[in-house]
């Protein structure tokens, strides 16, 4: 398990993690890229570039306007 501590603006950071937190974790991202997976095999190569093109920029977006750009310093 994951443990955080709420700090301001509703952000939250971890501060220990446990075996079976990251075992849990591994498992939900696998079922994500599954599930993803299942969803796009049948798009044809150009469609799946260009959506994958519009969420990194949507996610660029976010962390601009936010405040947090990526690549974050190793502190951030």
């Amino acid at each position: 398990m994951l443990h955080t501590t709420v700090v301001p603006l509703g952000s939250s950071s971890p501060s220990t993690s446990t075996s079976q937190g990251l075992r849990l974790l591994a498992q939900q991202r696998e079922g994500i890229v599954t599930g993803l997976s299942t969803v796009v095999a049948e798009w044809p190569p150009e469609r799946l570039d260009r959506s994958i093109a519009d969420l990194q920029q949507f996610n660029t977006d976010i962390e601009r306007v936010t405040g947090r750009p990526w690549p974050r310093s190793a502190g951030g």
